[in-house]
């Protein structure tokens, strides 16, 4: 049984450092953040790109990459730990690894002579050559003249491979071609016998059509258009002051064209750009054009051309996409004709994720703390953030929601403290620095007096704080401490995990340590209090293991083994009490079952280590993930909601489950009984929570036809015992819709119905509450206020359209009120439209006086037309006087 299905995935942003960090071919497109490449893929059939796989293997950041121009799936790699990795992108795995190189990779490029050799720059002024596909991963040394100044990038003729450019520090270029001598160091910008400035080239790129021409540009001097054969400026193109130009690309279906950073467009024959698109306020980092050929193959540029398509001085816009790299992390893919963006990605971590946190009054959104220095907080529904922590603070490894009404959060920085972040006012109010120049790793903000805040680090003591600043107590360590948690239960109990192996439990009104549990062999990183067991928590550490200890009795429980890496994430399920979800280095996250220690579920969608895991209390079956894959992930503990929808129908009578009309639907349910069977390694963890459903009563979304309706049985039964044929269930019901972007509606309301009828808190109830399944208090409520809006809109239109327009409304508003029972309403809308026999026919319904008045009125409607149709409703209405 799948118990844990990823439904959202938010991407990182790119890295801002390197400028060869994103790259195209055919349907694929990459680029980097600092340790995974994310690739993307465009989808034939909706001509959107679509996250294909993210691969993550290098542990320090990526300088490079580059597609295999005649293997669409292959795609090369390197990085600061001195490592070559060779990538097959469709079955998401590594092929080769070169390692154990002496120096950093300054330039990665594909060997046009020989098919599976890669070439690149590893001593400053020497070129390598690796043939990944050999069994010996031997490194040979391309013959080169010696040079006088270090290589900073080179690039072979695409027309003729046995020409090669090589640029250098200097701004100086070298050109080698086989039978003919070489040229070194020429058209220098910099002369170093007089100046200790360097102009190195950054960036260059042979004309797709030429064997002579290349583009170059340097740090300093712009971009020139240079004749290798006769080792002359061709053209200087001018720029504003001080622009750097980092990328530039040609239009490969437009000879002579090229485009700049700040997508700046140019053509060899003016040495002014004859368009500038400004599409984002930050600045170009890196780019890259996908081949418009393919453009015009998936139409992405041919339909619906817009008006910037027109020429601009005798120049007509060029068709292309552009793959755009921005420095705060931004990614997309901009079309030039249509001027408007075919993908986008913003504000995206750019480092690996340490934690991610809920807020506690709101469960579609989240925080994330990054390596990377920054918080972000998303709307879970739009994957989208609306709030960054202003500046950067450095590494932030944790994070912790103030409570209540407080719309603070206090995060735990590498160099900075723990600062205390005032969302609504977007400041950082208070920095505490009393762990002084020690790194904090965790904090906790206290749930049940929110006056105290905790936070551990590397000065090996966990402080308690006043919000104030005040300090409250400093419990000292032997080690390091990194992980603190406030028991939910008791305002004053205090856990911390240290790098001596050992739990300590504090209690606050006094200086010493309360209880101390030995147990793991390592250090222990993470500990956390179950919200539900009294007296009882859990730790996760490097010795692979996570044990859960009970205060009460003072010893370990249980031991949870299975992890073949360090724990680092812990999470206690809000709501099933023998639930603990863990993640780890070993990149997996793993679902276990206290009460027998065994690994119920084990996923490993993550690229690299798993660090923060988080549930909000209001939706215990929604799980989020981070990692060092720069994610951030949503889970639904699906099949582990399943088993409560089968008990709630087989227990419960039709009319406290459905709302429907349909006679049928309610015939099926009476006698429908579900039997739960599990196997052997599907524990049951619904003990403790059966007794919350026995006071709860769902409605359903009314369903359009009575042929929905009398299917919705099968297709609930199917749902619930075979959840892994999830497509033959009917998605139109909007009940069990599984989406990519969202949980089923069904799994977002069904605890919030629970606290409605435990809390009677209907104020906290989200705007997404009234679709799906509904509480039947609620269901009235919010359609007939919908309705109203739709019956209050009418008096905005007029004639002509308007006034279809107005028509439509009201008949959208009376089919509202029908499906809610509010029938005489229905029956009003039903005589301002003129469709005087649906109003009689339901009016019945209302009362039998109802349906005569409204005979009346309808008879003298037809007495004012003349209506020969008026004796025979005067007759069936026993209104003979007319």
């Amino acid at each position: 049984m799948n118990i844990l299905r990823q439904y959202a995935v938010l991407t990182s942003g790119a890295q801002p450092w390197n400028n060869n960090i994103c790259a195209a071919n055919g349907l694929y497109f990459a680029y980097c953040a600092t340790l995974a490449i994310y690739i993307y893929r465009l989808d034939e059939s909706t001509h959107k790109y679509v996250l294909h796989s993210i691969m993550c293997e290098h542990k320090k950041t990526i300088t490079a990459i580059t597609f295999k121009k005649n293997a669409v799936n292959i795609l090369a790699s390197t990085c600061l730990n001195k490592v070559v990795i060779v990538w097959d992108i469709c079955r998401q795995c590594v092929i080769s690894k070169l390692e154990n190189l002496n120096n950093e990779i300054l330039s990665l490029e594909w060997c046009p002579f020989y098919n599976n050799t890669l070439a690149f720059v590893l001593e400053k002024k020497v070129l390598n050559l690796w043939d990944y596909s050999s069994i010996v991963n031997n490194v040979t040394i391309y013959d080169t003249p010696k040079f006088s100044h270090s290589i900073s990038t080179f690039k072979w003729n695409g027309l003729n491979s046995n020409k090669l450019c090589f640029g250098h520090v200097n701004g100086s270029l070298s050109f080698l071609c086989s039978g003919k001598k070489s040229a070194k160091h020429v058209l220098p910008t910099v002369n170093f016998e007089t100046s200790y400035e360097s102009d190195p080239v950054i960036d260059m790129d042979w004309d797709p059509l030429s064997t002579e021409y290349i583009l170059v540009s340097t740090k300093q001097s712009g971009i020139r258009l240079i004749d290798s054969d006769s080792h002359t400026i061709i053209m200087k193109y001018k720029l504003p002051s001080s622009i750097t130009i980092r990328k530039f690309c040609w239009i490969p279906l437009c000879p002579g064209m090229f485009i700049s950073c700040v997508l700046r467009i140019w053509t060899v024959s003016k040495d002014t750009q004859i368009k500038s698109i400004k599409i984002k306020e930050n600045g170009f980092n890196s780019m890259c054009v996908i081949d418009t050929c393919f453009q015009q193959k998936t139409k992405l540029s041919n339909d619906k051309i817009s008006n910037s398509s027109s020429s601009e001085e005798g120049f007509q816009i060029p068709p292309a996409q552009v793959v755009s790299v921005f420095v705060d992390g931004g990614v997309g893919v901009y079309n030039i004709k249509r001027n408007c963006w075919d993908f986008f990605r913003d504000l995206g971590h750019v480092e690996t994720i340490f934690d991610c946190q809920f807020h506690p009054e709101d469960p579609d959104v989240i925080a994330t703390s990054s390596f990377d220095g920054s918080i972000k907080i998303w709307n879970i529904n739009q994957m989208k953030a609306i709030h960054v922590l202003p500046g950067n603070y450095g590494i932030i490894y944790n994070l912790s929601w103030g409570t209540g009404d407080l719309n603070f959060i206090c995060a735990a920085t590498a160099k900075h403290g723990l600062i205390l972040w005032d969302i609504k006012r977007n400041i950082v109010a208070k920095v505490f620095d009393e762990h002084k120049d020690g790194a904090v790793f965790s904090c906790s903000w206290n749930k049940q007096d929110s006056r105290f805040i905790a936070s551990c680090g590397a000065d090996k003591n966990c402080i308690v704080r006043m919000v104030d600043g005040s300090s409250v107590k400093i419990y000292e360590h032997p080690q390091q401490v990194f992980g603190c948690d406030w028991c939910p239960k008791n305002r004053d109990l205090l856990a911390t995990a240290c790098e001596d192996g050992l739990v300590r439990i504090f209690y606050i009104p006094t200086d010493s340590v309360l209880k101390v549990f030995h147990g793991h062999t390592a250090k222990v990183f993470n500990v956390k209090w179950s919200p539900i067991k009294d007296g009882v928590l859990c730790s996760g550490s490097d010795d692979k293991t996570i044990r859960v200890w009970d205060y009460s009795l003072g010893e370990c429980i249980q031991c949870l083994e299975g992890h073949s890496g360090p724990v680092r994430g812990l999470l206690w399920n809000p709501e099933i009490s023998n639930m603990i979800i863990s993640g780890s280095w070993d990149f997996s996250i793993k679902v276990w079952d206290v009460r027998t220690g065994y690994c119920i579920y084990t996923t490993s969608d993550h690229a690299a280590d798993v660090y923060g895991l988080a549930c909000h209390p209001q939706q215990p079956f929604i799980i989020a993930s981070t990692s060092r894959d720069s994610t951030l992930r949503l889970w639904h503990l699906q099949s582990t909601a399943q088993p409560i929808y089968a008990i709630f129908l087989a227990d419960h009578e039709v009319d406290s489950v459905l709302s429907c009309h349909a006679d049928a639907v309610r015939k099926s349910l009476i006698d429908l009984k579900v039997d739960i069977d599990y196997n052997e390694n599907e524990v049951k963890l619904l003990s403790n929570i059966t007794s919350s459903l026995q006071h709860i009563r769902l409605a359903v979304k009314t369903l359009c036809t009575e042929k929905e309706r009398s299917m919705i049985i099968s297709d609930v039964l199917l749902y619930i015992t075979d959840p892994n044929d999830i497509n033959s269930v009917k998605d139109n019901y909007g009940i069990f819709n599984i989406s990519s972007k969202a949980p089923p509606i069904n799994l977002r309301n069904f605890w919030l119905l629970i606290s409605v009828i435990k809390d009677g808190r209907k104020a906290v109830l989200p705007s997404t509450y009234n679709e799906g399944i509904m509480h039947a208090l609620h269901l009235v409520k919010y359609k007939a206020a919908e309705a109203q809006e739709l019956e209050m809109a009418k008096s905005n239109f007029s004639k002509g359209i308007a006034s279809k327009k107005k028509k439509e409304m009201l008949l959208k508003a009376a089919n509202i009120y029908i499906s809610i029972g509010q029938l005489e309403k229905y029956c009003e809308i039903m005589v301002e439209l003129n469709q005087w026999e649906r109003a009689l026919s339901v009016a019945p319904g209302v009362s039998i006086e109802y349906w005569q008045f409204l005979m009346q009125r309808y008879n003298e409607v037809l007495f004012t037309r003349e209506d020969e149709d008026l004796k025979v409703f005067s007759m069936a209405s026993n209104d003979i006087v007319k």
